[in-house]
């Protein structure tokens, strides 16, 4: 089991470390591009794509944002395969 402890506390160490205790700097998050945004959360520890989709989503009024963990992006691939290989 990973312990996600670790990443609680350094990404509460990074929000701290920035201009306005980290509050400034996530609310500004929602004034842009979803993709800026996402690389943003993801420059946070333990904050990888999916989760940082889920905070876009969640909290920052990125309403484009679609969460995909591991599991759905697999099953995505094997049917647009699929589909390819039908259409061909």
């Amino acid at each position: 089991m990973v312990s996600r402890a670790k990443y609680i506390t350094g990404t509460v160490n990074a929000l701290q470390a920035k201009p306005g205790g980290g509050n400034e700097w996530l609310l500004s998050l929602r004034k842009v591009e979803l993709q800026e945004a996402v690389a943003a959360l993801c420059t946070l520890p333990g904050v990888g794509p999916k989760v940082a989709a889920c905070i876009a989503l969640f909290s920052l009024d990125q309403h484009s944002a679609i969460p995909v963990d591991t599991h759905v992006w697999q099953v995505t691939k094997s049917i647009g395969f699929y589909v390819l290989y039908l259409l061909n």
